[in-house]
């Protein structure tokens, strides 16, 4: 309590010099009552910056004085069952009369009551630490209980209505104690204490015309035994006015005056050991009455103003420094944390990534899993910022949509690939950009149609880095969240084929999580990986495709030769399948073949060399090694930015430039406009897995997925316009979660959706199949096929920069009637019997 803030209670009973020191029933009913008037005033003053609003002892024990035993309880056992059954009720402790609102089974039910029942007895008992809370003063040895002190209970029996008055000295000073204890309480902070925020003065009681009979005599005589027995110190200060001195109502005469206050109080200080004495905490001060004569009231107000204040001596500088200094460290090291580990999951500093974050740094890349795109891709540039709102407000309007239609079901997916990319080139990004715009399409789609038991799909985006370095690890972040989010049955995207991309599969697949490759192609993923499933056909039957064409397209005489040039890097195992399947295309139909190996830009040449016919040094060497050749030159290795550096030395060749053939991964290097039209100088064909123009589309959803596209994307530069097929490879991949899970839905008795179960739906699309952006999905019926059979592979050209329209015409697909824009060249699977 702030100094000068004073609370009076006015005692006006006339003192009785006669009445004997003995404490009664009685004395201990008026300090009772002066007790309680003091607690409602130091907690109701609204003057006070910080009043005393709990005293939760001395309120127990007032509380307990009233309460009436049964007389017939003679053992202490009984009593103290019934001492628990009082604070039951007193703190409306009934759970078994709470109504069951919330349909919780009976078992539960029972066992919490039964277990909040036992709590409740062990806090009430005074024996837990921390548990009991204040309860456990009332069994210190310095509460000065009365009666047997084992437990709270037994302390209370001692204190009831019928036990107290028995033993009113003792309950007198168990009750002052705990008055006392309330305020010490208070003023108990060990943290503001060592910060240097504390009350910084006592709490002033002054108490007017105290006597013995009233009960003031004996407040005065209870605290200061209280402090004598306790050995405690407490910030209490009682300020009494009485005719005669206490505690021994001796007259007045030999006291100092008020006048001389501070010699009297450092005489006081300076007395010996006071702690057994009657009078230790007293410090009587005699006041001369009342002047008549104004001049006699001025003086004595100047005498009483020039009194030296009592104030505690000011900390020491080193210790107050060391107190600010230890506080600052705090706040500094709090702060420092928050934004490192901000900072290291991808944040800015001050965004909160949560305690189990799912997005993290690894190197300069941000890999990990999020609904917010622009966390994981890098380089950022408009398009991508403008696509990240777009799904983010397809995910919104899901949310919104399933409150309208809550029968219809909802599955999650992850976009998972490689979202980062070296530089600030955003360009190297344009497949992945392709890719999720695909996915955007379905979400819209799925949100126009208005059947019960057509899915609503949100989509979160993975990134795993640079060639799928961290894709194991994204794989388990992934699985950690479907554990959560029942609505989570797969995953779309992968577009590189790396030795980490089929780590990150099977990872998945260790999670139960399926996954619906986009344009993956290595023959390996479809035939080892287990829940596995591709869009893209196979590098076997690209190669023969490519194969066919360069058969069918080279005339008499024409030499009927192939160089197929690779990549060496051994984690690549998409280039060197490819380039082991082209060989043996080729030598089927009838073409001699040279394998030629390069090392990819920024790699190092691997230990041992690959297994080809001839090695150059990188992919400007292998361009300049096609001068001059008049067979085909088939580029089996990746795009950027080898094929660029492939065609800036290919394209100076003299006299006649080669005929160049490049695989389905170029579709990356011809999306990219930039990169496309710097060398219009130079031809060459490339294969596809989807149609790359809106006017290449036949009038099937091909043309239905185009037409969304663009609406959804009308304001992009070339909108409608999807150069690399990425768009509905990967359109197709989610349309394959969704008609596998509509199917499910379907049914007379729906199936649960579930990564399980939708794994188990994709394997049973079959002939007529799905009919999809990137042409027929028919997985053959066969269980173990994860791969459409006959799936569709164009050719086609570009020159002087740009994709010939007319090369819509090299289409290979299933056979006609079922495709009747298949060539008669196009090679066919033939799927196992049924």
């Amino acid at each position: 309590m702030d100094a000068g803030e004073v609370l009076d209670v006015d005692l006006v009973n006339p003192p009785d010099r006669g009445r004997p020191p003995a404490v009664t029933e009685e004395d201990v009913q008026r300090v009772r009552y002066l007790l309680t008037r003091l607690s409602l005033q130091l907690g109701a003053d609204r003057e006070r910056r910080r009043p005393i609003t709990r005293f939760r002892r001395f309120a127990l024990v007032d509380w307990l004085m009233d309460l009436p035993l049964e007389p017939n309880l003679i053992d202490q056992e009984g009593r103290k069952r019934e001492i628990r059954a009082a604070l039951r009720r007193r703190y409306r402790y009934e759970p078994s009369n709470i109504p069951n609102d919330l349909g919780v089974p009976g078992w539960v039910r029972t066992t919490a009551i039964a277990a909040l029942g036992l709590l409740f007895r062990a806090r009430i008992s005074g024996r837990v630490p921390l548990l009991s809370g204040y309860y456990r003063w009332f069994v210190r040895r310095h509460s000065l209980a009365p009666g047997r002190v084992g437990s709270m209970p037994s302390v209370a029996t001692a204190l009831t209505e019928r036990e107290w008055p028995s033993e009113p000295e003792q309950t007198l000073l168990f009750m002052v104690n705990s008055f006392m204890e309330d305020i010490r309480a208070a003023y108990r902070n060990p943290l503001k204490c060592f910060l240097g925020i504390r009350r910084t003065s006592c709490c002033l009681l002054t108490i007017s015309n105290i006597t013995r009979r009233n009960g003031g005599y004996h407040l005065l005589r209870a605290i200061n035994e209280v402090r004598n027995a306790s050995g405690l110190t407490d910030p209490l200060l009682v300020v009494t006015e009485s005719q005669r001195v206490p505690p021994f109502a001796e007259p007045p005469d030999g006291i100092a005056p008020v006048s001389d206050a501070w010699a009297a109080y450092l005489d006081w200080t300076l007395q010996g050991d006071p702690t057994q004495a009657a009078r230790a905490w007293y410090l009587p001060l005699r006041v001369p009455p009342t002047p008549n004569d104004p001049e006699q009231r001025r003086r004595l107000d100047r005498l009483l103003r020039a009194a030296p204040w009592l104030e505690a001596p000011p900390d020491p500088p080193l210790a107050r420094a060391a107190r600010i200094g230890s506080a600052a460290l705090v706040v500094a090291a709090g702060a420092y944390s928050y934004a490192w580990w901000s900072q290291a999951h991808c944040g800015n500093g001050l965004s909160w990534p949560g305690l189990r974050p799912t997005v993290s740094w690894v190197g300069s890349e941000c890999v990990g899993v999020s609904a917010d795109l622009t966390v994981l891709f890098s380089p950022l540039g408009p398009e991508t910022e403008r696509l990240a709102r777009d799904v983010a407000t397809l995910n919104a309007e899901v949310d919104d949509r399933q409150d309208e239609q809550p029968t219809r079901p909802v599955i999650t997916l992850a976009y998972l690939g490689a979202l980062s990319a070296p530089g600030p080139n955003t360009g190297a990004l344009t497949a992945e950009i392709e890719g999720l715009k695909g996915v955007a399409v379905a979400q819209r789609r799925a949100l126009d149609s208005t059947a019960s038991t057509d899915p609503l799909v949100k989509v979160i985006m993975a990134n795993a880095g640079q060639r799928m370095a961290s894709g194991h690890l994204v794989a388990d972040i992934i699985g950690g969240l479907a554990r959560k989010d029942p609505t989570l049955v797969g995953v779309v995207g992968l577009n590189e084929s790396y030795r980490e991309t089929a780590s990150t599969v099977n990872a998945l697949a260790g999670h139960g999580i399926p996954t619906v490759a986009a344009t993956v192609s290595t023959d390996s993923f479809a035939r080892d990986l287990p829940m596995y499933f591709q869009i893209a056909p196979q590098n076997r039957r690209e190669a023969a495709v490519a194969a066919a064409y360069a058969s069918a397209h080279t005339g008499p005489g024409q030499e009927r030769s192939v160089r197929i040039y690779f990549s060496d890097n051994t984690s690549d195992v998409y280039s060197s399948n490819l380039a082991e399947d082209a060989r043996e295309a080729f030598k089927a139909v009838g073409f001699d073949v040279t394998t030629i190996s390069f090392t990819p830009d920024g790699n190092d040449p691997p230990a041992a060399a690959a297994p080809a016919d001839r090695h150059v040094v990188n992919a400007g060497a292998a361009g300049a090694d096609s001068c001059g050749y008049r067979g085909v030159a088939f580029y089996a290795a990746r795009p950027m930015p080898d094929f660029g550096s492939f065609l800036a030395t290919a394209k100076n060749c003299q006299p006649f430039q080669p005929r160049i053939l490049a695989a389905d991964d170029t579709t990356r290097y011809v999306a990219n406009d930039q990169a496309r039209e710097l060398y219009p100088s130079i031809a060459f064909d490339y294969l596809a897995f989807a149609v790359t123009l809106p006017s290449q589309a036949a009038a099937t959803p091909e043309q239905d997925f185009y037409n969304s596209y663009g609406r959804l994307f009308p304001a992009l530069p070339g909108a409608g316009e999807s150069l690399d097929g990425h768009a509905a490879l990967a359109y197709d991949a989610a349309e394959t979660f969704i008609a596998s899970a509509r199917q499910l839905s379907s049914r007379p008795q729906p199936v649960p959706i579930s990564p399980g179960t939708v794994a188990g739906r994709i394997s049973s699309i079959t002939a007529p199949g799905l009919r999809g952006a990137s042409g027929y999905i028919d997985f053959g019926g066969e269980v173990d096929r994860h791969v459409p059979v006959d799936k569709a592979v164009m050719v086609l050209r570009v020159r002087g920069g740009k994709v010939e329209q007319e090369s819509k015409m090299n289409y290979c697909g299933p056979p006609k009637p079922m495709e009747p824009r298949t060539l008669d060249w196009c090679p066919h699977e033939t799927p196992k019997p049924r």
